[in-house]
This record gives structure tokens, C-alpha cells and sequence, in this order.
């Protein structure tokens, strides 16, 4: 049994909610593999359980798996924002969905995610202590850089597929291209701080501080 397996056997399991959303997917859905795995959602779960995040943004629903992974975490009076494209997805996600507690405080938009960023407003909907990007992969240095003026100083980002299959040495494209200068932003950049967890497909968490026109410092008791 190597690391990874272990830690897999080793973590908590996925709740049944968790465990009947995955099927409903893989049965209801032609693109299963893109739902977060167990020990990925588990580890979204304690991230937005340690931060414990007042507004929360999620690009890239699909099923809503990750959503209700986040949405533990979340303050009671806060709002967990989803950006999802396809609405054939809206039955699934709501079926499930409204058997979690909270699930009150989802705020689904069916758009695209850098039309959700570039609308943003920061006097209704403040500043996002916690974003979890999954969209699509070729946009997502656009999504960074639409993201940063939103962020709260001292929220977090967490970017998905940052590994990309172990292939970014050598895949040719839009997506591994747009990764590649993703990854290489996230190092240089001096005001994030980031440390790339190596679960699922590779998760970047991205610590956001001293920011310009950071209107709100976003401090958390652990």
C-alpha cells in the first residue's frame, strides 16, 4: 500500500448523502470523473471547516459534490456561491442538495464563471474568503486574475487539476498551457502563498494577502 492509498483507507468516508450524490452522478452523468473524490471532498470539507469562510465561491458546480463539501464549513449566516453553465445538471444537484442542513445559503448561478467574476459586487455580496475553482481549464489564469480584487486579505483560493495527470512536462493545448502559467503565477507572485497539496489530481491552496483595496482582513481562530 502506497501513501496515497493509505491515506485514502485511513480518512473518515464520505457521508451517505456524499456516497448516493457520487452514484446518482456516475449513473445520471456521461462525465462522472469530474466529481471531486471522497478524500478530495474530505479535504475541501476541512479546509472550509478551518476557515470557516463568511462568503464562500465554488466555479464549477457539476453535480454539487463539492458544494456540500464546502457548505460544512460555512458560517451559519453566511453564502456559499456555485457557478454552473449547465443547467441539465440543476435537478440533480437540487435533489441532493435539500438534504443537507444549510442548504438554504447555496446561491446557485447558472452562468459562465468569469461573467459571475466580472459582475461581482462587492458592496452586495462582499469580499470571497474562500474560492474553490473547478471551471474550465483554459480560462483559469483569467479567473485568477478576476478573482484577486475580490478576494478578502487573508482568504483562500483552491485550484483543481493543478497537476493535470502528471502530463504538464509534455501535453500540448489550451488547458495544460493555461495550467502551466497557473502554476508558474502562484510561485512567483509575492503576495500569494501556496502550497500544492498532492490529492486527487494535484489541489493548490492559495493563501491571498496584501492586496491593494483589500477592504476587509479576514482572520480565523483555529
Amino acid at each position: 500500500m502506497n501513501l496515497l492509498e493509505f491515506a485514502r483507507a485511513s480518512s473518515t468516508p464520505e457521508s451517505p448523502l456524499l456516497a448516493a450524490l457520487r452514484k446518482a452522478t456516475w449513473q445520471q452523468t456521461r462525465h462522472g470523473r469530474l466529481m471531486s473524490d471522497p478524500h478530495t471532498g474530505q479535504v475541501l470539507t476541512m479546509i472550509s471547516q478551518l476557515l470557516q469562510p463568511q462568503i464562500a465561491l465554488e466555479l464549477g458546480t457539476f453535480s454539487g459534490y463539492g458544494t456540500l463539501c464546502l457548505l460544512k464549513g460555512l458560517q451559519s449566516d453566511g453564502v456559499l456561491h456555485t457557478v454552473e453553465r449547465n443547467d441539465e445538471l440543476f435537478c440533480l444537484q437540487d435533489k441532493h442538495w435539500a438534504q443537507a442542513k444549510g442548504h438554504n445559503r447555496i446561491q446557485r448561478h447558472h452562468a459562465l464563471a468569469m461573467d459571475v467574476l466580472v459582475q461581482w459586487d462587492m458592496s452586495k455580496n462582499g469580499a470571497i474568503d474562500l474560492a474553490y475553482v473547478d471551471a474550465d481549464k483554459q480560462g483559469i489564469v483569467d479567473q485568477l486574475n478576476a478573482l484577486l480584487p475580490l478576494m478578502s486579505n487573508g482568504g483562500w483560493m483552491l485550484f483543481d487539476n493543478t497537476w493535470w495527470n502528471g502530463t504538464l512536462s509534455d501535453a500540448t493545448g489550451a488547458k495544460p498551457d493555461a495550467l502551466r502559467e497557473l502554476n508558474a503565477r502562484l510561485l512567483s507572485d509575492s503576495t500569494l502563498t501556496t502550497t500544492v497539496l498532492p490529492i486527487g489530481d494535484g489541489l493548490s491552496a492559495v493563501r491571498v494577502s496584501h492586496h491593494e483595496g483589500r477592504a476587509k482582513q479576514r482572520q480565523v481562530q483555529v
